[in-house]
């Protein structure tokens, strides 16, 4: 099915690269925070400049990425289009479905792609059984998942500490207590 003029979401998102531990000779992850699903672009944009005064966000401005995506449709890494629904009118969302190709390694390391975000659960059930169908995916079900998200609301408004900070802080409340 091909679907023309399907609405657009601006998907902001924060990624960094980091090494646990701080060895560099381990292999490399990369920490993603979802920031926010908006409408417009403007509103992205201006998300995006608030979020490089933010904790943690300040420390690595050159982070942020804002993705153009249709909604109710899912792509394959060529952006061919594989699946599509009827338009909507998608502006009156408070939230979107999001599906998820979600893994969490042995370590407690995830590996987290975005498949599709969709107006509705059952749009969003209906790309993950289609999905389903492809032999290469069929074995993964579980890893396939939707997550209800809203729209317009900004995430990580607080900011992040890395975890070397984090290590820090605990080390330092050891340190002066009177255990």
């Amino acid at each position: 099915m091909e679907i023309e003029h399907l609405s657009d979401l601006f998907v902001v998102k924060h990624s960094r690269e980091y090494f646990p531990d701080c060895n560099k000779n381990q292999k490399k992850y990369i920490d993603i925070k979802g920031i926010g699903n908006f409408f417009s672009i403007d509103r992205a944009t201006q998300v995006v400049e608030k979020y490089k005064k933010i904790k943690g966000f300040e420390d690595y401005p050159d982070g942020f990425s804002i993705e153009k995506v249709k909604i109710d449709s899912i792509y394959n890494e060529n952006t061919n289009q594989l699946l599509g629904f009827p338009e909507k009118n998608v502006e009156k969302l408070k939230s979107v479905y999001v599906l998820y190709y979600y893994y969490e390694e042995d370590e407690g390391y995830e590996e987290i792609l975005r498949l599709g975000i969709f107006s509705c659960k059952k749009n969003a059930e209906i790309a993950r059984q289609h999905l389903l169908t492809i032999p290469s995916i069929h074995d993964y079900e579980d890893c396939l998942q939707i997550f209800e998200e809203d729209v317009n609301k900004e995430n990580w408004s607080e900011g992040f500490i890395t975890f070397d900070e984090a290590m820090d802080a605990f080390k330092e409340e050891k340190n002066g207590s009177c255990d």
